[in-house]
């Protein structure tokens, strides 16, 4: 997955993002959660081993102590785990 990367109102530059991953568009729970990073404009993150089913993802940027408003869910992702 990838996504632009952000920067706060006063203008720093977000350093990392939690990512959320959901089994169901509007479930409250996520069932998995891990923090990407990256530099220049766009951020590419990947969660390894998802098991197969249809999952909806979320981010929010971080910034040390800060953090930002949670994304929308993403549309549904699926994946094969047969493969």
């Amino acid at each position: 997955m990838s996504f632009d990367r952000v920067a706060t109102a006063g203008g720093r530059d977000v350093t990392s993002y939690l990512v959320r991953r959901y089994d169901s568009a509007t479930g409250t729970t996520p069932v998995a959660s891990f923090t990407c990073s990256g530099s220049g404009t766009t951020v590419s993150c990947a969660d390894p081993g998802v098991p197969g089913g249809t999952w909806y993802y979320t981010d929010t940027p971080q910034l040390a102590s800060w953090s930002g408003a949670e994304s929308a869910r993403s549309g549904a992702v699926s994946t094969d785990s047969g493969w």
